[in-house]
């Protein structure tokens, strides 16, 4: 499938995009994944922002699970252990925080 390199939106557009969400679900959507059009628009089809996040990122078929793969690839190319850190505190979780309260 043919990749097309699209520019982000600026805050002005991400707003015009999610017009019907309130000023707050526009700023944590921008802040969190930027003006990104399709992952502003594979979020803007769930009733809030935070759910639309959570279903589309935490299922292991999700949208943005799949995105994993290429955002380290394209982002991250430049260092081969960025990924296995990542792998390695996801899989660690419970001990990551236990070492933080202690």
């Amino acid at each position: 499938m043919p990749e097309f390199h699209l520019r982000e939106f600026s805050i002005a557009e991400t707003i015009l995009f999610l017009k019907d969400r309130s000023t707050r679900e526009i700023m944590n959507a921008y802040l969190t994944i930027g003006g990104i059009p399709e992952y502003l628009r594979v979020i803007a089809k769930d009733s809030s922002f935070f759910l639309g996040i959570c279903k589309n990122s935490f299922k292991s078929e999700s949208y943005f699970s799949h995105e994993f793969q290429r955002i380290f690839i394209s982002s991250m190319s430049g260092s081969k252990y960025y990924q296995k850190i990542i792998e390695f505190l996801s899989k660690n979780k419970p001990m990551i925080l236990a070492f933080k309260s202690t």
